[in-house]
């Protein structure tokens, strides 16, 4: 087949690698074998897989059954129909080769990198057993039959095509390079997160300055392998500015004497204030600001509480212990949208005391409030009470989802995250924090 291909990248890219193993839910299928294209146009249709067991036959997947698919594994959403017919089309295979100007061997292809709409953006090529893995685009390849590829490169423009690292090996070579900046690192590394997808590094966190940003993103650049950095980080000397413009805005808060500090995302408040109305005011403004990891309000009003204990970071998985052993683990975080700081947690226990009349259910759900929680550390949380205590504060009632719209503050994910019920009610004030600190 012979086209002229450009094919758009996707939002979310499949890797299908020949060899990766294929899954539906936890039971293995096979491995893939073959990828099936369509024959007028650089575009994936279906994969052969050779199944599990005895007879080890080949069946064929359509791209609508695929649900995802990784470096690691093709997931499907369905099992595969033994039945089902192969569209027309080439078929690539792990031993097609790859041809370059004049006919020479570039290699063979490893990954076909696409999109789940059946987009191909190009293909993983191995020029030799311990020869480094390029990323060869559509616009480069001429012609593919089911035994050969043809492409418009020689060797040497072989090797200043893209290297291409899988996700998790291209996370571990970021996490170096970014180890190697000492001076920085050890002041802004734990407040950081590098995820990987697709060989697109995204940095997420709080940083001091725009020029540490850019440092880190300039350090992230140079890793071989890495398609493209997304930089989210949100800088404290910036953040600073957007509140104070906030409150600056905000009739209620504007022209007051209220200073504003900022570290790793956190925002401290301070000056003096005529009245606690107007103090209260300034959570709120500072809080509404979706890049803003917690709120300390330490300004001083008549009849205003400034905020004097420090913050905890509890994450979900981690083990919680009671006075009298182990409780259970960290759920969801309970994240005080008025404050953006940890008013509770949800510890899923896995136990209920059975009551009179009633049958012992699991899992159980318990909310235990920031003012019981003693300490939090990186390896676990320790909650002041018994066991038999702490067993007996259901959380069902207690929270309520986040809206789709709020961006809970930085480490948390969505899924991560409940708001307090009486939050969303409006009843009663903001939980108090308790002795709490950030995690490194």
């Amino acid at each position: 087949m012979r086209a002229n291909w450009r094919a758009t990248m996707t939002a979310e890219r499949l890797e299908l690698r020949f060899g990766a193993p294929v899954v539906h839910g936890d039971i293995r299928l096979g491995t893939v074998t073959g990828i099936v294209l369509r024959p007028d146009a650089l575009a994936w249709e279906a994969l052969y897989i050779r199944r599990v067991g005895i007879r080890r036959s080949e069946v064929v997947v359509p791209r609508a059954a695929i649900a995802d698919a990784t470096d690691a594994q093709v997931s499907l959403a369905a099992p595969p129909e033994p039945t089902a017919v192969a569209p027309h089309g080439p078929v690539l295979r792990a031993g097609t080769r790859v041809h370059g100007r004049g006919g020479t061997v570039l290699g063979r292809p490893v990954v076909v990198l696409a999109g789940a709409d059946g987009s191909v953006s190009g293909i993983v090529v191995r020029p030799g057993l311990l020869a480094t893995h390029r990323i060869v685009p559509a616009e480069r390849i001429l012609q593919v039959a089911s035994d050969v590829i043809l492409t418009d490169l020689d060797r040497d423009a072989m090797r200043t095509l893209a290297r291409y690292r899988p996700d998790a090996e291209l996370r571990a070579a970021v996490e170096a390079a970014l180890e190697s900046f000492k001076p920085i690192m050890l002041y802004e590394r734990p407040h950081v997160r590098v995820t990987v997808t697709d060989g697109v590094v995204t940095l997420m966190g709080h940083v001091s300055s725009r020029l540490r940003a850019e440092h880190l993103e300039a350090a992230v650049a140079t890793v071989p392998g890495v398609q493209a950095v997304d930089n989210r980080l949100v800088c404290d000397d910036e953040l600073e500015t957007q509140v104070a413009q906030a409150l600056g805005a905000d009739p209620r808060t504007r022209a007051r004497p209220i200073a504003v500090h900022a570290r790793h995302g956190v925002v401290s408040l301070s000056g003096r204030v005529p009245e606690a109305a107007v103090a209260e005011a300034a959570t709120a403004v500072a809080a509404a600001l979706p890049t803003v990891r917690a709120v300390v309000n330490r300004i001083e009003a008549p009849g205003f509480v400034p905020d004097e204990t420090p913050l905890i970071e509890p994450r979900p998985g981690q083990e919680v212990y009671a006075d009298d052993g182990p409780l259970g683990v960290v759920h969801r975080v309970v994240i005080d949208p008025r404050t953006r700081r940890v008013s509770g947690i949800v510890v899923r226990t896995g136990r209920t005391p059975a009551l009179a009349g009633r049958a012992r259910q699991e899992p159980n759900e318990v909310l235990i409030p920031a003012r019981q929680l003693r300490t939090v550390t990186d390896a676990a949380v320790l909650a002041s009470g018994r066991r038999q205590m702490l067993l007996t504060m259901p959380a069902a009632a207690a929270v309520v989802p986040t809206p789709q719209s709020w961006q809970p503050p930085f480490p948390y994910r969505p899924e991560d995250v409940v708001w307090p019920a009486e939050a969303v009610s409006g009843q009663g004030p903001a939980p108090a924090p308790v002795t709490q600190r950030v995690a490194a």
